[in-house]
This record gives structure tokens, sequence and C-alpha cells, in this order.
């Protein structure tokens, strides 16, 4: 929440924005509001079994979601989780 209230200050002709990278592996978090200013979640969890929570939690703060796996770029779609 303290966060949230530091968001809105920004100057003349800024525009803030919030980026988010998450694995939304939380147990449980206390209610959002929607985020003053623009947002994305980025979704990086890659367990087997995916929980879902990051979309949840985007959908709460009023964030655009997107999953890492989205922005892979196709020839390397294959390899993305090798170094």
């Amino acid at each position: 929440q303290e966060a949230q209230g530091q968001l809105g200050l920004a100057g003349p002709g800024e525009q803030q924005r919030l980026l988010l990278l998450t694995d939304g592996r939380l147990r449980d978090w206390p209610r959002l509001t929607a985020l003053p200013c623009p947002g994305l979640l980025l979704d990086i969890e890659r367990a087997p079994i995916r929980l879902g929570r990051a979309r949840q939690l985007a959908s709460e703060l009023g964030a655009d979601y997107h999953h890492i796996d989205e922005l892979a770029p196709a020839s390397r779609a294959p390899t993305w989780n090798r170094p």
C-alpha cells in the first residue's frame, strides 16, 4: 500500500507506469485497489503446475497481464529455459 501511495508523484509532462514481475506464488495477499497508473504484470511462473495467481493479481490491480513465454521469440522457444 505504501508503494501505491507513492504512485501519482510524476512531475509535469511525465507519465508513471508500473512493471511488476512475479511468479504469483503467494499464499494470500490483502485486498488491493486498482493502480492509479497504467501497469503491466509479467508472469514468470514456470512450474509444471501453474497456479494462475499472477493473472488474478493483475486483475485486482487493473494491470495488463502477459506470461513470459508469450514474449519468447519463436525461433528460441524450445530453448527458452536454457542458458
